[in-house]
């Protein structure tokens, strides 16, 4: 038997609740629900002025995120990734390693509600992270898209969708922003700066399967390309055996 566990907290959208059920009803599979505000309350995660100031708007984040752009020169989300075991230096860094310390302890708390569950069910726990996420880091090292047992880890997201197509899984799902729902406002390719379209090429031109000519015809830049490697080296630690 499959078990879908949906686990929600203050800032989860409401709709990706109502198409996590949708889709569990159309896959006729058994949906647990649950949520972590009041434990992540409990541990003061909410406190820290990143996670208030985060917590505020979506149209907010994303005007920090372009002055954070614009100030700095790289994309908060490459910021992160180049500060693995540092300090930040300026306010806005400190502000940014706070709403990710808090976006971190959500995303490995899930993983410890769900291998609770799967060890006093005797469930095998499958991760749905996919092959463009993990090459470029966007996920949580030790949290729900870091598990061991990974189907999808061989498809790249636009292969994910090809295939979500196929099977006719709820449009909710194929019409929705590939999202973490953790900071409102901030979908995948917002905080990547890349769509996963062009992310995807350039990630099949770096395994040598499609060629430079290919990715300028799809209006792909150098500088994009520089940019998604970049991405790949910095986030190489995550990819790091435990």
């Amino acid at each position: 038997m499959v078990h879908a566990v949906y686990l929600h907290d203050r800032f989860s959208a409401p709709r990706l609740r109502s198409c996590a059920r949708t889709v569990a009803e159309h896959l006729s599979i058994d949906f647990h629900e649950q949520s972590i505000t009041s434990r992540m309350q409990a541990r003061g995660l909410y406190a820290s002025p990143g996670m208030r100031i985060t917590g505020f708007a979506g149209w907010f984040n994303r005007l920090l995120y372009k002055l954070f752009l614009r100030s700095t020169g790289e994309t908060p989300f490459l910021s992160t990734l180049k500060a693995h075991g540092s300090q930040p230096e300026a306010w806005y860094g400190s502000i940014l390693a706070q709403a990710e310390a808090g976006m971190n302890a959500r995303h490995r708390h899930r993983r410890q509600v769900l291998e609770s569950l799967a060890h006093d069910e005797n469930w095998l726990l499958l991760g749905a992270a996919n092959r463009s996420e993990w090459m470029v880091g966007w996920f949580v090292k030790g949290g729900v898209d870091d598990l061991p047992e990974q189907p999808l880890i061989g498809l790249y997201k636009t292969q994910v969708r090809q295939l979500a197509q196929y099977l006719g899984v709820p449009n909710c799902v194929l019409a929705n922003q590939p999202s973490p729902d953790m900071i409102p406002g901030i979908s995948d390719e917002f905080g990547l700066n890349l769509d996963y379209a062009k992310l995807d090429l350039i990630l099949e031109h770096f395994q040598g399967s499609l060629a430079a000519e290919e990715l300028a015809r799809n209006g792909i830049g150098q500088d994009q390309i520089d940019y998604a490697r970049e991405l790949m080296e910095s986030s190489s630690w995550k990819r790091d055996p435990p």
